[in-house]
Order: C-alpha cells, then sequence, then structure tokens
C-alpha cells in the first residue's frame, strides 16, 4: 500500500487542489454520479462519507436524508473547508480513513467515492468503517484499481523515467486486495466488481498536468521527467495507445458492497 510520507503528500496535494477540484475531477465526478444512483438511504439514517472531498455527494445524500444525520470526514483541510461551505446542515470532519472519531455502531450507512485507493492501509481503514456500523449496517465504496493509469507508466518505463522504485499509482489496490481487506475486516455478504474505462487525452503531457491539477499526483516524489525522456515516452505512448482523438487513458474502478 501507500507509505505514511506519500499519504501526507497526498492530502497536502488534494488540500492544494480543493478550490479546482470539482471544475476539473471530471473523471471522480462521473464515478461519483454512479455512485450516488446506487444508493439506497433510508431518510431518517445515520450516514457517513468517508474521504468525502468538497462535500458534493454528502450534499446529495443530506437531500435523500433532510431528517437523518449525514456526516463527512476528509484528511485534507483545504477539502474539508470547502465542504463545510457546501454542507452547512452536514457535520463535517477532519480524519482519516483509518481513525474515525466516532463511538461504535454510529452509523447505518458508511458510504466512500473515489477515496479508499489512497489510504495506508485497507485493512485498517475497512475496520474502521465496520466498527462504526450499527450490526446489519451497509457499506459501500467505489476506488481506484490498479490497472489506473497502466499506459501511462508503461510509457514511462519505456522512457526509463527514474521514479520511486514502486510509483503512488501503482500501490493502488486490486480488487482482490479490497476483497481480502473486506474479508479480514470481517464484513458479510462481500460484493467487489471492478470495470475499466477509458478517456483521451490530447497528449501525454496534458495526462500529467491533469493529474497535478487534481491532486492526484501518479509519479512518486523523486521522479526525475526531462525533456528527453518526456518525449520518449510521449513516442512510445503514441505508438501503442492512440486512439481517435488522442491518447487512451485507463481507469479502473473497484465497486463495494458489504454488510457488518
Amino acid at each position: 500500500m501507500i507509505s505514511t510520507a506519500d499519504v501526507q503528500a497526498v492530502r497536502n496535494k488534494f488540500s492544494n487542489a480543493a478550490e479546482r477540484y470539482e471544475k476539473l475531477a471530471f473523471i471522480q465526478n462521473g464515478v461519483r454520479k454512479e455512485f450516488f444512483e446506487s444508493l439506497q438511504i433510508k431518510d431518517g439514517s445515520a450516514v457517513l462519507d468517508v474521504g468525502c472531498g468538497t462535500g458534493v455527494l454528502l450534499g446529495d445524500i443530506a437531500r435523500l436524508n433532510p431528517s437523518g444525520v449525514n456526516v463527512g470526514v476528509d484528511p485534507a483541510r483545504g477539502m474539508v473547508e470547502i465542504a463545510k461551505r457546501n454542507g452547512p446542515r452536514s457535520l463535517i470532519v477532519q480524519a482519516d480513513a483509518g481513525h474515525l472519531p466516532f463511538k461504535p455502531r454510529s452509523f447505518d450507512l458508511v458510504v466512500s467515492s473515489s477515496s479508499y485507493q489512497w489510504t495506508t492501509d485497507l485493512n485498517q481503514a475497512f475496520d474502521a468503517a465496520r466498527v462504526v456500523l450499527k450490526r446489519w449496517g451497509g457499506f459501500q465504496a467505489a476506488l481506484f484499481g490498479r490497472k489506473t493509469l497502466q499506459e501511462l507508466f508503461d510509457s514511462l518505463d519505456a522512457a526509463s523515467v527514474r521514479t520511486d522504485k514502486w510509483s503512488r499509482a501503482r500501490r493502488l489496490p486490486t480488487a482482490k486486495n479490497v476483497w481480502l481487506a473486506l474479508d479480514w475486516a470481517k464484513f458479510r455478504d462481500v460484493s467487489v466488481q471492478a470495470e475499466e474505462r477509458s478517456v483521451v487525452f490530447h497528449d501525454l503531457w496534458s495526462v500529467l498536468v491533469w493529474l497535478k491539477s487534481v491532486g492526484a499526483n501518479a509519479l512518486g516524489r523523486r521522479v526525475f521527467l526531462g525533456h528527453r525522456a518526456l518525449e520518449k515516452a510521449q513516442k512510445h505512448y503514441v505508438k501503442n495507445y492512440s486512439v481517435d482523438g488522442g491518447l487512451k487513458v485507463t481507469f479502473e474502478v473497484i465497486w463495494v458492497r458489504a454488510v457488518k
């Protein structure tokens, strides 16, 4: 999984990207909308959104659950500040997915969209979610998986770009990792489904700029990406992953359902 140092770097990047996130994170926004449509929430429920970001999903949930308790947590201070502005009727707390500051059996439903892939320890994060759920409470999440950005990293490998031994994106969980973590956390009726979806970018540079702009820098902290290496990686990308309109970029989405 991701190291503690890398997680702190991710928090800082997402905080810095908070103001522009919703305008640029079109892939995450698409996943969030599909995720919200799949939720079944009974008004009056206690719902926790883990990794609530700017609070858009939580706001949608609050409209379905006006007489319930709607709570969001996010580790990035910048995201929390914006979420508080976007959701004045919800409780927003700065907290990590692995250390949820709530009493056991507090929530009927725990949800999360595009967040759990950044946790240092999926076992711990999923167990924390199970602890705060009431008996027979539901757990539902969508997160990005290991195949995300596979074309980018293949092209960087071809250009012999010097990144950390394991890049951050290469530490994203596989569907099997997710299932094993849910099993370890003793969830029941577990369902884990993975799908790949493709997006087209103009060139490799536009991919890197987009990732940085939304705070999801795909490269490790010690990266030496010179002009020559970038040109070589671009040529490899064009040769192997060109599609109509530009270059193919894969995002793997892992959909999760489980019950305490």
